[in-house]
């Protein structure tokens, strides 16, 4: 069964029983905006205020730290978490995930179509997605995620399409 709980995560002892979850995504807010926003309004929706809740880089990762203890407790010992972040956290999300007893088994890199908006520095077109299990043996349903692509090859004159599911 799949249940969506749109509730601060910190709540979900409350509801979410440990070792009961298979999977985690998580994309928290990457606090790239800067130092804290006195007037916050999360439930405005608005990402600069999602993104300002914290007056340092220290409290940001004491909360990630936090969120994350939660999301190990509550993993099944076979489960497995995405957690997306910026390339600026990245390293020290993974040290965090690795202090919580994570085992790090891979950093995807997701390239975007279209980069954050910039114009003083280089446009941001990727981020980091760490995939992470609470055990060496997890559920991995590698013919769920392949996805086809089309291989496209110039032989001679002709133009061949391969199709391919890896």
């Amino acid at each position: 069964m799949i249940k969506c709980i749109n509730e601060s995560c910190f709540n979900s002892p409350k509801y979410i029983q440990k070792e009961s979850v298979d999977l985690f995504f998580c994309d928290p807010p990457y606090f790239i905006s800067g130092g804290k926003n006195k007037n916050l309004d999360l439930s405005s929706g608005s990402r600069k205020d999602w993104d300002r809740q914290w007056s340092s880089k220290k409290d940001f990762y004491d909360w990630t730290h936090e969120w994350m203890r939660l999301m190990h407790d509550q993993l099944k010992l076979n489960g497995s978490a995405y957690i997306c972040i910026c390339w600026e956290h990245s390293g020290n999300f993974k040290k965090i995930l690795e202090d919580i007893g994570f085992n790090i088994k891979n950093r995807i890199t997701w390239k975007r179509d279209k980069g954050r908006g910039s114009s003083t520095n280089w446009k941001s077109m990727h981020e980091d997605v760490w995939f992470v299990t609470k055990s060496k043996d997890y559920v991995f349903n590698v013919n769920e995620v392949m996805v086809e692509k089309k291989l496209l090859l110039h032989i001679g004159m002709k133009k061949v399409i391969l199709k391919t599911g890896s």
